[in-house]
């Protein structure tokens, strides 16, 4: 199975050649991973700042990941996060499900998706009833920027209901990391894309999701 992360640079290439504009630096489509896509665009590849061009790129760019991710049997969301959802949900622990992907788009990959489908219904679900479901989604419609901005974390602290520093933030990215800590939120970093090193302000790093122990959730979401 490829890696998605993987298959959103290519789409990104991909685009880039069909357009004729330039490539993307691979550092950048990396560092800045969680920036919305129309940020991507208009401020760090720099290929158009008009709104209908900016969508079409972004329409376009969404269609070729589609496609790749049908040919190459790729899931959307790691059966690891999957199980976890399940886990917090079994425990009635709210969460927010954040991407910088549109709401339709994410709609569009999970249905898709055979281990995305229960998580679809949820997560659109919740969003359509009260603020006290148990899963919520943030998309990049909801937000003006993307992490490290820290406007996601204080939206998702105001659909949960709870202070910041009762939230637990997971991610792979440095930048969920910095939002997190000039928050001063406690954090679960997974380490698959970074050196555990470049994640010790985290309050707690593993590799996979899979691997947290029972003595390690209890010390996370204890006060939460």
């Amino acid at each position: 199975m490829s890696d998605f992360d993987e298959l959103q640079r290519l789409a990104w290439r991909q685009l880039a050649l069909e357009e004729g504009l330039e490539c993307p630096v691979e550092f950048d489509m990396r560092y800045y991973t969680n920036f919305k896509s129309d940020q991507l665009v208009s401020q760090v590849f720099r290929w158009t700042h008009k709104k209908a061009e900016l969508s079409r790129l972004l329409n376009r760019k969404q269609q070729i990941l589609y496609d790749e991710i049908q040919s190459t049997q790729s899931e959307y969301v790691k059966p690891a996060a999957l199980n976890f959802f399940n886990l917090m949900s079994s425990l009635n622990i709210p969460c927010v499900f954040v991407t910088q992907d549109r709401r339709s788009d994410v709609q569009r990959l999970l249905k898709g998706s055979n281990l995305g489908a229960p998580l679809l219904a949820s997560l659109f679900q919740s969003n359509e009833s009260n603020s006290r479901a148990t899963l919520h989604l943030i998309s990049s419609e909801d937000v003006k920027y993307g992490l490290p901005d820290t406007e996601t974390l204080t939206l998702a602290s105001f659909l949960l209901e709870r202070p910041l520093e009762r939230i637990v933030v997971i991610g792979s990215s440095l930048q969920a990391l910095e939002a997190a800590c000039e928050l001063n939120m406690p954090t679960l970093m997974v380490s698959g894309r970074h050196k555990a090193w470049e994640l010790k302000r985290a309050s707690l790093v593993v590799h996979s999701l899979n691997d947290l122990s029972f003595q390690n959730m209890r010390n996370l979401f204890h006060h939460v």
